[in-house]
């Protein structure tokens, strides 16, 4: 598990968690789905299309789309094909307008994002940046993930908020 600069080992754990719940779901090449959400993982292990703290850029020249993760081509992403880090990025002269908790990815671009929230919510300007994006943003309770003893079959009601579309 990595943790980042300001955030709870609770967040951290909650998203390291989740993340991996979302990929034990996931094989290559093949439509899966958990938690009510559906994709098909066209990348392989460890991953499998699913990240965690996935910058998004916008306007950046490296494809038909005007929010971009960063993908290969951009030379935005490790040799493993995770993403580099907020700092990494700022070293290269790239700002990132938000940074998705967790992005399930296909073809490079985020379908969903997985906001995990321990003590706040997502901020309203960020609420408001990410219903621009063409991706289901959710967001999760980190006590609800921390308190499961097996991988759950569902979220109730309660531990998830649906944030764009």
């Amino acid at each position: 598990m990595q943790k980042f600069s300001g955030e709870s080992y609770r967040h951290a754990a909650a998203r390291h968690v989740f993340a991996q719940w979302l990929r034990n779901e996931s094989t290559y090449d093949n439509y899966r789905g958990a938690f009510g959400l559906t994709w098909r993982a066209n990348r392989g292990a460890p991953y499998f299309g699913v990240l965690e703290e996935v910058p998004i850029v916008m306007g950046r020249n490296c494809g038909p789309y005007e929010f971009v993760y960063a993908p290969d081509e951009c030379g935005l992403t490790h040799d493993d094909g995770s993403p580099l880090t907020h700092d990494e990025m700022k070293a290269m002269g790239v700002h990132p307008a938000a940074i998705l908790d967790i992005g399930i990815l296909h073809k490079g671009q985020v379908i969903y994002g997985i906001e995990i929230y321990a003590k706040h919510r997502v901020p309203d300007r960020k609420q408001d940046f990410l219903r621009q994006l063409d991706a289901e943003v959710f967001e999760v309770d980190a006590t609800w993930v921390l308190g499961q003893v097996e991988q759950p079959l569902d979220i109730p009601g309660w531990a998830v908020r649906r944030l764009s579309q």
